[in-house]
């Protein structure tokens, strides 16, 4: 058993997943929030206020934010360029993953060059995930 708490909105966040041990494959995973009660809030050191994302986005996995499932998720092409140079490529993104199971706002944060990065982003783009929340 693993999990995590945070401030989310008007509660408290919860996480947590559970797996073998040893292993990384998840056996369940439940997320929810807690309404803050005067017990609840009675036993903070500090404000939660203070720990929301000022930028609204929540971390999956994190305080109650469930991590999304991909339902249909290609891999990327080979760029043309890079497969007759015979040459490999790694893309590193950022990806937001919306309620509805869309990718936006996706970023790259590393490519070995321009034509992987595109192949990579075109792929993010198609995907569909299913989110937990």
């Amino acid at each position: 058993m693993q999990g995590s708490f945070g401030a989310f909105k008007d509660g408290l966040g919860v996480s947590v997943t559970a797996s073998k041990k040893g292993r990384k494959e998840i056996l369940t995973e439940n997320a929810g929030k807690l309404d803050l009660t005067s017990e609840i809030t009675a036993l903070l050191t500090r404000s939660l206020k203070s720990d929301l994302p000022s930028d609204g986005v929540y971390e999956a996995g994190w305080a109650g934010v469930g991590l999304s499932k991909c339902l249909k998720c290609p891999d990327p092409g080979f760029p043309d360029d890079a497969r007759s140079s015979r040459t490999e490529g790694r893309v590193v993104l950022s990806v937001l993953v919306g309620l509805d199971g869309a990718s936006h706002q996706v970023e790259v944060k590393e490519a070995t060059s321009p034509s992987f990065a595109r192949q990579a982003i075109n792929a993010v783009k198609a995907w569909k995930s299913r989110t937990r929340s």
